[in-house]
């Protein structure tokens, strides 16, 4: 019965058009819904965020270096002035 079950959500795909066209549409309405980072009142906080924010347009072999530029600059803006921790929203 299974067997059946997933028979008919294969061609209710099918039917719904090619899938790679319904994975771009998804990705196209999540970056849409991508939250913005409200500011902090730190600069250096809002700075980082901005640029995490922006990796969207950049191509993945250029993440891993803003992400570790982002953890860096947040490292040292911690050593220099603890209060910058608690500038940033808690979820």
């Amino acid at each position: 019965m299974q067997d059946q079950d997933w028979n008919e959500e294969v061609a209710d795909a099918d039917v719904q058009g090619d899938p790679d066209d319904v994975l771009e549409d998804e990705l196209e309405d999540q970056a849409l819904e991508q939250p913005v980072a409200e500011p902090t009142g730190n600069p250096t906080v809002d700075a980082v965020t901005a640029a995490v924010a922006d990796l969207s347009d950049r191509p993945v072999a250029e993440h891993v270096a803003v992400f570790e530029d982002a953890h860096e600059r947040l490292r040292r803006a911690l050593e220099e002035d603890p209060a910058v921790a608690e500038s940033v929203p808690q979820d």
